[in-house]
């Protein structure tokens, strides 16, 4: 378990790096899958069966057995589920997420699995 959470440490460490450049719809895209992994990693861990869906939302209401969001963050994961693009290439006629947009999910999407890393027992700092 804990190589799949330290996959989504490396993916939210690049996802930083990105900032820097405009490719906003690209870190959304990978921002969202991060999260969506992170929250399935905790039915995983529990043998649950897992829901073949990219909604943040959704997929929250199945964990919340193991974590519980504030209404503030439930609006992020919100956010974050917009982000996701069943087209493997940028759509040129979608607006892109603000930077400051990405980086507020940016930073809940690093508590999150700092969060999942403590359900599951796993020390964060073994994921770098």
């Amino acid at each position: 378990m804990s190589d799949a959470v330290r996959r989504q440490k490396g993916s939210l460490v690049c996802q930083n790096e990105f900032l820097e450049v405009p490719v906003t719809d690209t870190i959304g895209s990978a921002l969202q899958q991060a999260m969506e992994k992170s929250l399935k990693a905790l039915l995983a861990n529990d043998n649950r069966k897992i829901k073949k869906t990219h909604d943040l939302i959704e997929v929250y209401k199945l964990t919340i057995d193991f974590i519980q969001f504030e209404e503030s963050e439930i609006d992020l994961l919100d956010v974050a589920t917009n982000y996701y693009s069943h087209n493997k290439y940028p759509v040129t006629h979608s607006s892109l997420p603000q930077r400051e947009e990405i980086k507020e999910v940016l930073d809940f999407a690093y508590e999150l699995l700092d969060r999942v890393c403590s359900i599951l027992e796993i020390n964060g700092e073994d994921l770098k």
